[in-house]
């Protein structure tokens, strides 16, 4: 399983980090640091359920960023 995800956040154009309101900012920024060794080069988004989306990671998301 740790293989399946290093080579997708290797391999990702656009990367999400949802659920940010669920952790604390020391974990967020870990977690954010741990993505960043894998990828640096992805577009990169934190998104949660308690505010809205930003229409840019939809349009990421979709191709058109």
């Amino acid at each position: 399983m740790e293989m399946l995800l290093k080579d997708q956040l290797t391999s990702a154009d656009v990367i999400l980090i949802n659920k940010i309101d669920s952790i604390d900012e020391f974990t967020l920024k870990e977690v954010e640091s741990s993505i960043l060794n894998f990828n640096d080069s992805a577009l990169f988004f934190k998104t949660s359920a308690l505010e809205k989306v930003d229409d840019e990671v939809f349009e990421a998301m979709l191709g058109g960023a």
